[in-house]
């Protein structure tokens, strides 16, 4: 994602998707949006009103064959309901830990975002307008991206003949032939990324917006009010005339904006939103504040925290259509051309080993205790069973707690739990949604570049896998019997501080002796595993394991049918895989050297280059993948205390061909910020840095025909080709 933002804190519970086992034809509705009725028992809910002008197109959405899927949407918001409440029982497993946590130790108006628009026109406007009416691009660098034709979002974006960039709440646009400021489009909220896609702007915002629906039944939704619901703007713009932008599609889906993807002239967007419970009903999503049907709405994993809406928009029309998934949180997402991929990883949460630690407990207690929790437990009621026991243990000696501790702790410590990732596929035709089905996979996915579809029936990923298991330890809140009931006040005034005492004569109650039980989690293994699943049944059919025990994944990329791969603990170890044959990966060779390599590039078929750390130095390295069972490190350039956002942005890093330049922005050790964008060329082989062209805070390069730009937040610099002499600037304010 290019921008760092908010994360929900979000529980989920370690379980898998199990589905029908039959075949299912679900008959889908041609229109997910409807009108709520308002509540008119008691006091009104805002009347919702909003009109939508958007045609929805809705398709029958297939459901995987074995059994992956549950039938998509619901049929009524009583159902949805009646669903959300099934899963109550897991946050009370929750609670359970945040109650043994916190005892041993509002309302507002809606933030509303609108849109302000400024041009400014230059002065030589005349002869701006003819350059950009008939402009003789012959060459441009686009958007660093994974796969060819699915285009990513970015802060800057250029067309060959604009160049727009992301500025906080703003957008400016600039002329590169003239190196001049044509315009900026203003927002109230930040810009979270762009998209230039011939004569369509595309920026994307994200807002605090104060309000959300609630649904109570299918006759109730109301409007209500909080500080802390988000909502994704997008606003697209016709900017044939730079100098006036024609915004000819605005729409706003509930949620915090996670990604987006363009593929031919259709945006993606996925946004998240909570799925809390409010009163006695449930948040839902909107698009342009009109509920989502219930029929859109798809349960999908087992413990949902979220919705993840993805909504589809047609450039040309405006059209769009949206799915809105029950899931945890979003991890990350993959496109290629046919299909979109959410993934979510769960990580064991320390909650989920209460119902053994109590299933253990019980036959380690008296039988009118154990017979109490046996009670409660069979009902379900967690938090009781609870209690129960932790009421027991108080009343215990220090020995006695610890020797039923230990017994629990060495059941506990018999269990294995991991990670895992779960991947639901979306089928996309333009604006066109089907859900596929989902599979799983063990371990944690790093970033986008650990996967990848090989082709139409498989698709690669490359995971971290942690092994976990429980570790039971107890506090003891000692008996609080008060003998002095007094106070010490300080009280200063205008540099002199005096002490008094605040004397407290009524009787105080005194506070129990209480225990409590905290459950740990411990990683006991630690592996890297490569995986391809058969699309068509959602299958693991390939795998290797026990790759660099103890180390981590750094990074991954797939050349051709070689999976390239980084881990990294004292060495870094670059391995080459062959996934030629889906269902034997094999390792055919690999390369031990000093530090990592955090993002892989190809250059050509021939040459990797590698960016990452050694030590305190920022590493270059180029490698020589000519045969993959002899890689070689053939050249590398280390720079001492420098660090650049490529490290953890890949949109950061623009290549050149032909000229051979590679374009980083660095930083170096006297500043703690980019001072610049590293050339370096990687001519005969070799590497080697031509120069620092000097740009504070820059942070991205681009080059249209035979000149380069630097861009910051607040800055435009042009450079001459091929011997980077500088040219001129555009300050944009």
């Amino acid at each position: 994602m290019s921008v760092s933002r908010r994360s929900f804190s979000i529980f989920v519970i370690v379980a898998l998707l199990t589905g029908l086992l039959i075949p299912i034809i679900v008959q889908y509705y041609s229109h997910p949006f409807e009108k709520p009725t308002v509540n008119t028992n008691t006091t009104p809910a805002p009347t919702v009103s909003v009109s939508n002008p958007y045609k929805m197109n809705t398709t029958l959405t297939r459901i995987n064959q074995v059994g992956q899927g549950i039938p998509i949407g619901f049929s009524s918001y009583t159902d949805l309901i009646n669903y959300l409440n099934s899963k109550k029982i897991l946050a009370e497993l929750k609670s359970i830990h945040e109650y043994g946590r916190s005892s041993s130790q509002a309302l507002l108006a809606p933030i509303l975002s609108g849109l302000r628009m400024s041009l400014e026109v230059a002065p030589i406007a005349t002869r701006i307008e003819e350059s950009l009416a008939a402009p003789s691009i012959t060459r441009y660098s686009k958007t660093n991206i994974q796969v060819k034709g699915v285009d990513e979002p970015d802060i800057v974006k250029t067309n060959g003949w604009l160049i727009a960039v992301a500025s906080g709440t703003d957008v400016y646009l600039v002329d590169p032939v003239n190196m001049v400021m044509l315009g900026k489009l203003e927002f109230n909220d930040s810009v979270e990324g762009l998209f230039l896609n011939n004569n369509k702007l595309i920026v994307i915002t994200c807002y605090r917006e104060g309000k959300y629906f609630v649904v109570f039944s299918d006759a109730e939704i109301k409007q209500m009010y909080y500080d802390d619901t988000y909502k994704t703007e997008i606003f697209i713009y016709n900017i044939s005339n730079p100098y006036d932008p024609d915004l000819i599609t605005h729409l706003n889906v509930s949620g915090d904006y996670e990604s987006s993807r363009l593929l031919n002239k259709t945006l993606y967007i996925i946004s998240q939103f909570p799925l809390n419970s409010v009163e006695d009903g449930y948040v839902i999503p909107s698009i342009n504040n009109i509920p989502v049907s219930p029929h859109a709405i798809v349960p999908v994993d087992y413990d949902p925290s979220q919705y993840t809406i993805v909504l589809a928009i047609d450039l040309d029309t405006g059209g769009f259509n949206a799915l809105s998934f029950m899931t945890g949180s979003a991890s990350w997402i993959y496109m290629s051309p046919d299909r979109l991929y959410v993934v979510h990883t769960e990580v064991p949460r320390r909650w989920g080993g209460y119902p053994l630690l109590l299933e253990t407990a019980i036959k380690l207690l008296p039988e009118n205790v154990s017979e109490n929790m046996k009670v409660y437990l069979e009902q379900k009621q967690y938090r009781k069973a609870y209690d129960v026991f932790i009421d027991y243990l108080s009343s215990l000696d220090k020995l006695d707690i610890i020797s039923i501790v230990d017994n629990i702790s060495l059941v506990a410590s018999k269990e294995s739990l991991s990670t895992k990732s779960i991947f639901h596929v979306i089928r996309v035709n333009g604006t066109s949604l089907s859900y596929e089905g989902s599979f799983t996979v063990p371990g944690r996915v790093l970033d986008q570049f650990s996967m990848e579809q090989l082709d139409d029936e498989h698709f690669i990923v490359a995971t971290t896998y942690d092994n976990y298991t429980y570790k039971v330890s107890y506090s003891i809140v000692p008996h609080y019997d008060p003998q002095t009931r007094r106070s010490r006040v300080i009280i200063c005034n205008n540099g002199t501080c005096n002490e008094t005492m605040i004397y407290v004569n009524q009787s105080i109650t005194p506070g129990m002796r209480k225990v409590y039980i905290d459950m740990q989690l411990v990683r006991r293994y630690r592996d890297n595993r490569v995986y391809i699943i058969n699309l068509k049944n959602m299958s693991i059919v390939g795998k290797l394991t026990g790759l660099a025990n103890n180390e981590r994944i750094y990074s991954a990329r797939l050349l051709n049918n070689i999976f390239y791969l980084v881990t990294f603990r004292t060495i870094d170890p670059l391995y080459a895989i062959d996934v030629s044959n889906p269902e034997e990966p094999k390792i055919i060779g690999f390369l031990k050297i000093p530090g990592f390599s955090e993002y892989l590039h190809p250059l050509g078929n021939d040459l990797l280059l590698g960016v990452g750390m050694d030590g305190d130095y920022l590493k270059i390295s180029l490698f020589n993948i000519s045969d993959p069972r002899q890689i070689r490190e053939i050249s590398l350039i280390k720079i001492r205390f420098s660090w650049s956002p490529l490290l953890y942005d890949h949109h950061a890093i623009t290549i050149d061909p032909l000229y051979k330049y590679v374009y980083i922005p660095i930083s170096l050790e006297f500043a703690y910020y980019t001072v610049g964008v590293i050339t370096i060329t990687y001519e005969n082989n070799s590497l080697d840095v031509i120069k620092l062209l000097e740009h504070s805070r820059a942070v991205r390069t681009l080059f249209i025909d035979n000149r380069v730009f630097t861009i910051s937040e607040s800055l435009v610099k042009s450079y001459q080709l091929p011997e980077l002499n500088e040219t001129g600037e555009v300050v944009l304010s």
